[in-house]
């Protein structure tokens, strides 16, 4: 796109993560929060940057500014603007890593006749030798500030971004660069480099690279109803996990719009790129706008590599589809408010703050010491790369009208438990099998208490729905976000014992029968340091289907004992679905290990009704006398779907029938 006159043919409008190597790595992990940009923390670009500055930029014709509000604006709805935006320092990446960052994209007012906004933005990886200089092609937007205007030759500051990777949020079609609208993501590198030949990157997704290859790595648009440019708060996660043994067809660059994956890619950053020690680099954005033009913004940043250090991602919360935060390839948590019932209305502006954090074995022992989950213990969970540690997932949110992420601020739908949420991860396989799931919440500070607090600060309570697969999933219900999460193992748990009267005979009944529960606590084998007085069950639900219902079918029974009465009107199965819950709000389960597979179900009790009898047919011998004794053969049977013959009584039946075959036919009896 050329500079012109308002609505010519303008360039892409993308957000690029860029990442640049050249300098030792720092540190392993950062986070500017909403609202955490301010004038000192970003400053222009130096040799020397002021000891508080954390993020260099560049800029043509100016460069980018903090705004009201703490938000970073990389480039202003003004014509012809190129910036890029780095943290200071190079960041370790080849082992795997995690960034997240909410961006908005709004249109101005001061091109009115204008059909669409322009360009774009984009983070990147990059090992330029210009470092936080960096900054691509700045005779255009099409090229985002990071490209080089498919000038092979084109390098350095103000021509292209060399030895660099793009993940671009493309907001205007450029039919010249092959875009196919003006709502896409692309990733985009020209590689590999190496220390004498380092390659400029090109926005062009079909620019042929100096080796021959084409520098679109992935293209994707976003699907109906996703929209880069509505103005909104969105959010962009980037998942890398370094490749080792992967193929062609292992995808380990994964690119998620809010909680949708949108790009996966295969890519290896150690052979891409040319990093600094085989694994670090600059990252940060670029952006730019041609003729057509918009306010790019980074509303929030964090970062983190693998193994996870402390990471939050926020993302607006999603009223009919789950909120997915990816930590990393293989951890994940989801709140689900699509069964809530709650007005998609009351979700404007309501932002989650997921956080997930390590801790040490001995702090989660402190975290549930004098409460009822005490003796449990914290699930291990892969972090990255196979480091196995406890995790704690936080979700606190902000509205519109209080900035302070709270878990009072996240929706709660009141008494019923109708939000989901769900921890999915890597099980350390030294914690297999899997014995006495749980999932438990407790409050925002609850990990602040001590161990001598009692539940009172932490208020720790069981939340737990199922646990499925190889690949953990631990799934729960609450009706609030008092807020921090954690997959456990070994609570104390319920245990309902069931008999009936009269007794069932191998499961059959031919009357009325009465199912008594019986329920009590009791200290699984993995946990060695029960707390001193037990949860009390509070109560047992049942529900019953099948051919006999008791009246009525559900229902709860008070208390830790109870019955109900089946009575029996047709032949059949009845099947009871029953759960106790205690104190503690820890519902009774059943867990199978099958293998690696885990899975949870809640236990059952059959009754089976026959009101049949058997039958007997016999062939009698010719009416005539006998000599000798003589057997009279004989068939029983039970109806098809009866409880069938006891083979004793029938052996019994046919020895007497033998017996008074021959005291009636011998005439010497007679």
């Amino acid at each position: 796109m050329r500079r012109g006159v308002c609505c010519a043919s303008s360039g892409v409008a993308a957000l690029i993560l860029a990442i640049s190597l050249g300098q030792a790595a720092s540190a392993q992990s950062f986070s500017f929060p909403a609202g955490g940009f301010t004038k000192s923390n970003v400053c222009a670009n130096s040799s020397t940057p002021p000891p508080a500055c954390q993020v260099l930029t560049n800029g043509s014709p100016s460069k980018p500014q903090v705004t009201s509000g703490g938000v970073l604006r990389l480039t202003s709805a003004t014509a012809n603007q190129h910036a890029s935006a780095w943290f200071k320092t190079q960041e370790p990446l080849a082992t795997g890593f995690t960034t997240a960052f909410q961006f908005q994209i709004s249109k101005t007012n001061a091109c009115r006749s204008c059909s669409f906004p322009a360009d774009g933005l984009a983070v990147v990886i990059q090992n330029d030798p210009a470092g936080t200089g960096s900054l691509g092609y700045t005779g255009n937007g099409q090229n985002l500030a990071y490209g080089n205007n498919d000038v092979s030759t084109g390098s350095g500051a103000g021509n292209a971004i060399r030895n660099s990777l793009a993940i671009e949020l493309d907001t205007h079609l450029n039919s010249n660069f092959s875009d196919p609208d003006g709502n896409h993501i692309a990733v985009q590198s020209c590689g590999p480099n190496n220390s004498s030949t380092m390659s400029p990157n090109s926005a062009d997704h079909n620019y042929l690279c100096p080796n021959g290859s084409l520098a679109k790595l992935a293209l994707q648009s976003l699907p109906a109803g996703l929209s880069i440019t509505d103005g909104l708060t969105h959010t962009i996660t980037v998942n890398y996990l370094p490749p080792g043994s992967c193929t062609s067809e292992c995808n380990n660059l994964s690119v998620y719009f809010d909680s949708t994956l949108i790009v996966e890619t295969t890519v290896d950053l150690t052979t891409q790129l040319n990093l600094t020690s085989g694994s670090s680099a600059y990252i940060g954005f670029t952006a730019a706008t041609g003729s057509s033009v918009e306010n790019n913004d980074i509303v929030s940043w964090s970062f983190s590599q693998w193994p996870l250090s402390p990471i939050t991602i926020n993302q607006p919360v999603q009223p009919t589809s789950p909120t997915n935060f990816n930590y990393t390839s293989n951890l994940s948590a989801v709140t689900d408010y699509s069964q809530s019932g709650l007005p998609p209305s009351s979700f404007q502006g309501l932002i989650m703050q997921g956080t997930v954090n390590t801790i040490t074995d001995q702090q989660f022992s402190d975290l549930v010491s004098n409460t009822p989950f005490q003796g449990s213990t914290c699930q291990h969970q892969d972090t990255g790369n196979g480091n196995f540690a406890c995790v704690v997932t936080t979700d606190l949110c902000t509205t519109t009208t209080n900035s302070v992420a709270s878990g009072a601020n996240c929706l709660s739908t009141g008494t019923n438990p109708l939000i989901s949420v769900t921890n999915t991860y890597d099980l350390d396989p030294a914690q297999k099998p899997v014995i006495a799931p749980g999932y438990i919440m407790g409050k925002d500070t609850a990990l602040s208490c001590g161990a001598s607090a009692d539940n009172t600060c932490k208020g720790l309570v069981s939340i737990f729905s199922s646990i499925t697969g190889d690949a953990l999933s631990s799934t729960g219900k609450t009706n609030n976000f008092n807020s921090i999460l954690l997959p456990i193992l070994g609570p104390v748990q319920p245990n309902t014992s069931v008999t009936t009267t009269p007794a069932l005979n191998s499961g059959w009944i031919n009357g009325n029968v009465t199912v008594n529960f019986n329920s009590i606590e009791t200290v699984p084998s993995n946990n060695h340091n029960p707390p001193s007085s037990l949860p009390t069950v509070s109560s047992i639900s049942y529900q019953a289907t099948g051919a006999n219902l008791p009246s009525p079918a559900s229902g709860t029974l008070s208390g830790a004992n109870g019955s109900v009465t089946i009575p029996v009107t047709t032949e059949g199965t009845t099947v009871i679905t029953y759960a106790a819950t205690d104190s503690a709000n820890i519902v009774e389960t059943q867990v199978t290990n099958n293998g690696n597979d885990v899975s949870s179900s809640t236990p059952t009790f059959t009754i089976k009704t026959d009101l049949s009898a058997p039958t007997v047919t016999c062939t009698p011998p010719a009416v005539t006398w006998q000599a000798t004794d003589v057997v009279v053969p004989c068939t029983a049977s039970d109806n098809a779907a009866g409880s069938g013959l006891v083979g004793p009584r029938l052996s019994r039946c046919k020895r007497t029938f033998r017996r008074i075959l021959r005291q009636t036919a011998s005439p010497s009896r007679r």
